[in-house]
Protein backbone atom coordinates (compact mmCIF):
# COMPACT_ATOMS: atom_id res chain seq x y z
CA UNK A 1 0.00 0.00 0.00
CA UNK A 2 3.00 2.32 -0.23
CA UNK A 3 1.84 5.41 -2.21
CA UNK A 4 4.58 5.08 -4.82
CA UNK A 5 5.79 1.46 -4.78
CA UNK A 6 2.85 -0.47 -3.36
CA UNK A 7 1.30 -3.34 -5.26
CA UNK A 8 -2.31 -2.29 -4.59
CA UNK A 9 -1.68 1.42 -5.22
CA UNK A 10 0.04 1.01 -8.57
CA UNK A 11 -1.83 1.43 -11.85
CA UNK A 12 -0.86 -2.06 -13.03
CA UNK A 13 -3.79 -4.44 -13.61
CA UNK A 14 -4.01 -6.75 -10.61
CA UNK A 15 -7.40 -8.45 -10.80
CA UNK A 16 -9.11 -9.61 -13.93
CA UNK A 17 -8.83 -12.35 -16.47
CA UNK A 18 -5.20 -13.36 -15.94
CA UNK A 19 -2.31 -12.75 -18.35
CA UNK A 20 -3.33 -12.10 -21.92
CA UNK A 21 -1.73 -13.14 -25.17
CA UNK A 22 -2.87 -9.91 -26.80
CA UNK A 23 -0.61 -6.85 -26.93
CA UNK A 24 -3.68 -4.64 -26.48
CA UNK A 25 -4.67 -6.33 -23.20
CA UNK A 26 -2.02 -6.38 -20.49
CA UNK A 27 -3.96 -8.97 -18.50
CA UNK A 28 -3.71 -9.22 -14.72
CA UNK A 29 -1.90 -11.07 -11.95
CA UNK A 30 -4.78 -13.18 -10.65
CA UNK A 31 -8.48 -13.83 -11.00
CA UNK A 32 -11.21 -14.26 -8.38
CA UNK A 33 -14.59 -15.99 -8.74
CA UNK A 34 -16.61 -12.76 -9.27
CA UNK A 35 -14.37 -11.85 -12.21
CA UNK A 36 -15.19 -15.15 -13.95
CA UNK A 37 -18.96 -15.31 -13.56
CA UNK A 38 -21.80 -13.49 -11.78
CA UNK A 39 -22.98 -16.82 -10.37
CA UNK A 40 -20.69 -16.49 -7.33
CA UNK A 41 -22.16 -13.12 -6.36
CA UNK A 42 -25.71 -14.23 -6.99
CA UNK A 43 -25.24 -17.35 -4.84
CA UNK A 44 -23.63 -15.31 -2.06
CA UNK A 45 -26.49 -12.78 -2.25
CA UNK A 46 -28.92 -15.40 -0.95
CA UNK A 47 -26.81 -15.83 2.19
CA UNK A 48 -26.30 -12.06 2.54
CA UNK A 49 -30.07 -11.57 2.31
CA UNK A 50 -30.54 -14.03 5.18
CA UNK A 51 -27.86 -12.25 7.23
CA UNK A 52 -29.44 -8.84 6.59
CA UNK A 53 -32.78 -10.17 7.83
CA UNK A 54 -31.23 -11.88 10.87
CA UNK A 55 -29.28 -8.76 11.84
CA UNK A 56 -32.24 -6.45 11.15
CA UNK A 57 -30.09 -4.14 9.06
CA UNK A 58 -29.90 -2.84 5.50
CA UNK A 59 -26.16 -2.21 5.45
CA UNK A 60 -23.26 -4.17 3.93
CA UNK A 61 -19.54 -3.61 4.48
CA UNK A 62 -17.06 -5.12 2.02
CA UNK A 63 -13.35 -5.27 2.74
CA UNK A 64 -10.95 -5.24 -0.20
CA UNK A 65 -13.55 -5.02 -2.97
CA UNK A 66 -11.00 -5.33 -5.79
CA UNK A 67 -12.59 -4.17 -9.02
CA UNK A 68 -16.07 -3.97 -7.48
CA UNK A 69 -17.29 -7.07 -9.35
CA UNK A 70 -18.65 -8.79 -6.24
CA UNK A 71 -20.29 -5.59 -4.97
CA UNK A 72 -22.06 -5.16 -8.31
CA UNK A 73 -23.26 -8.75 -8.34
CA UNK A 74 -24.50 -8.56 -4.74
CA UNK A 75 -26.30 -5.26 -5.26
CA UNK A 76 -27.89 -6.41 -8.53
CA UNK A 77 -29.00 -9.75 -7.06
CA UNK A 78 -30.36 -8.23 -3.83
CA UNK A 79 -32.28 -5.66 -5.88
CA UNK A 80 -33.78 -8.44 -8.03
CA UNK A 81 -34.70 -10.33 -4.84
CA UNK A 82 -36.45 -7.25 -3.43
CA UNK A 83 -34.00 -7.01 -0.52
CA UNK A 84 -33.37 -3.33 0.31
CA UNK A 85 -29.79 -2.16 0.80
CA UNK A 86 -29.58 1.37 2.16
CA UNK A 87 -25.80 1.55 2.38
CA UNK A 88 -22.95 -0.51 0.89
CA UNK A 89 -19.60 0.60 2.30
CA UNK A 90 -16.36 -0.50 0.69
CA UNK A 91 -13.27 -0.34 2.91
CA UNK A 92 -10.31 0.15 0.61
CA UNK A 93 -7.13 2.26 0.61
CA UNK A 94 -6.10 1.79 -3.02
CA UNK A 95 -6.85 4.90 -5.09
CA UNK A 96 -6.58 2.96 -8.36
CA UNK A 97 -9.00 0.25 -7.25
CA UNK A 98 -11.44 2.81 -5.78
CA UNK A 99 -11.48 4.62 -9.13
CA UNK A 100 -12.25 1.33 -10.91
CA UNK A 101 -14.96 0.47 -8.35
CA UNK A 102 -16.64 3.87 -8.84
CA UNK A 103 -16.86 3.29 -12.60
CA UNK A 104 -18.19 -0.25 -12.23
CA UNK A 105 -20.70 0.65 -9.50
CA UNK A 106 -22.00 3.90 -11.02
CA UNK A 107 -25.61 2.70 -11.25
CA UNK A 108 -25.61 2.01 -7.49
CA UNK A 109 -23.96 5.35 -6.63
CA UNK A 110 -26.78 6.35 -4.30
CA UNK A 111 -25.99 3.52 -1.84
CA UNK A 112 -22.26 2.85 -2.33
CA UNK A 113 -19.80 4.69 -0.08
CA UNK A 114 -16.09 4.33 0.61
CA UNK A 115 -14.12 4.29 3.85
CA UNK A 116 -10.38 4.13 4.38
CA UNK A 117 -10.60 3.05 8.01
CA UNK A 118 -12.87 1.19 10.36
CA UNK A 119 -15.65 2.99 12.23
CA UNK A 120 -16.00 2.54 16.01
CA UNK A 121 -18.77 -0.03 15.40
CA UNK A 122 -20.39 -1.83 12.48
CA UNK A 123 -24.06 -2.77 12.41
CA UNK A 124 -24.49 -4.69 9.20
CA UNK A 125 -23.27 -7.63 7.18
CA UNK A 126 -19.52 -7.89 6.53
CA UNK A 127 -18.23 -9.42 3.29
CA UNK A 128 -14.65 -10.16 2.30
CA UNK A 129 -13.63 -12.28 -0.68
CA UNK A 130 -9.98 -13.12 -1.35
CA UNK A 131 -8.85 -10.45 1.09
CA UNK A 132 -7.35 -12.10 4.17
CA UNK A 133 -4.30 -13.27 2.21
CA UNK A 134 -3.54 -9.64 1.30
CA UNK A 135 -3.73 -8.28 4.85
CA UNK A 136 -0.43 -6.96 6.23
CA UNK A 137 0.29 -9.18 9.22
CA UNK A 138 3.29 -10.31 11.19
CA UNK A 139 3.95 -13.99 11.77
CA UNK A 140 5.62 -14.94 15.04
CA UNK A 141 7.08 -18.20 16.24
CA UNK A 142 8.56 -19.25 19.49
CA UNK A 143 12.22 -19.78 18.69
CA UNK A 144 13.47 -23.34 18.67
CA UNK A 145 16.84 -22.97 16.96
CA UNK A 146 18.96 -19.89 17.60
CA UNK A 147 17.05 -18.66 20.68
CA UNK A 148 14.92 -21.41 22.22
CA UNK A 149 11.82 -20.12 24.02
CA UNK A 150 12.07 -16.57 22.60
CA UNK A 151 9.37 -15.13 20.31
CA UNK A 152 10.75 -14.16 16.91
CA UNK A 153 9.23 -12.65 13.81
CA UNK A 154 9.23 -14.94 10.78
CA UNK A 155 9.81 -13.75 7.27
CA UNK A 156 11.29 -14.55 3.90
CA UNK A 157 14.86 -13.85 3.00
Amino acid sequence: YHPQWGYYTSHRAKLGTLPSQSAADAGSDFVTAPELTPLFGYALARQVAQALTASDTHEIWEFGAGTGALALQLLDALHEMGVPVQRYTIVDVSPTLIAEQKIRLHRHASVVHWASQLPPAIHGVVVGNEVLDAMPVKLLERGVNAQPGVWQERGLG
